[in-house]
């Protein structure tokens, strides 16, 4: 028999895998939108296409034509080398947040390792209930419509659920096969 303790901590792992899932994929939208920006930026700088609205007619240069002679001598050339060089800074600015990013991605991953392979032992019946109560966040009453369960059985499968995952945790981590600093 497994006490409610352990119960506990296995519901609390469930919880913390589905959270890192839904950051992970918040972080991912967010490495999307900065590759984006990052090949917008590329795009820019290759292109030379930075049109300056100031005193002056809107001109063109390109990257060698200002970076060729030196040091700019113009105000337009001054203003292009600071436009090119802002547009750099963005370029490093945004590089460095898409591998901080994707590092933060690669620790959650790591995180959710133990618990995803356990949950990938259940049966369908089972991972569907995991994945309806814990990911979805949906109620015992629906959940019922979906497993074409009673509610009264809904509640006997979340203990026999979280008893197993905690019985083949700790069985895994008897053999050494779970990290314990991933799963509690």
């Amino acid at each position: 028999m497994v006490s409610i303790d352990e119960i506990s901590k296995v519901e609390d792992d469930i919880k913390r895998y589905f959270r890192h899932l839904d950051e992970i994929n918040k972080l991912k939208y967010r490495v999307r939108f900065l590759e984006n920006e990052k090949t917008k930026i590329e795009q820019d700088i290759k292109n030379s296409s930075i049109n300056l609205d100031v005193a002056f007619p809107v001109t063109s240069f390109g990257v060698d034509s200002i970076r060729g002679s030196g040091v700019p001598t113009s105000p337009q050339e001054r203003a292009l080398e600071s436009a090119f060089n802002k547009l750099e800074k963005q370029l490093m600015r945004i590089n460095n947040e898409i591998i901080d990013i994707k590092s933060d991605v690669r620790d959650l991953e790591y995180q959710n390792l133990d618990i995803e392979y356990v949950l990938d032992k259940l049966d369908s019946t089972a991972l569907e209930f995991i994945n309806l109560n814990y990911g979805k966040r949906i109620g015992y009453v629906k959940i019922a419509d979906v497993l074409h369960l009673s509610a009264s059985s809904i509640s006997r499968l979340r203990l026999r659920v979280l008893s197993d995952i905690s019985l083949y945790i700790n069985y895994m981590k008897s053999r050494g096969n779970i990290h314990t600093h991933t799963i509690v």
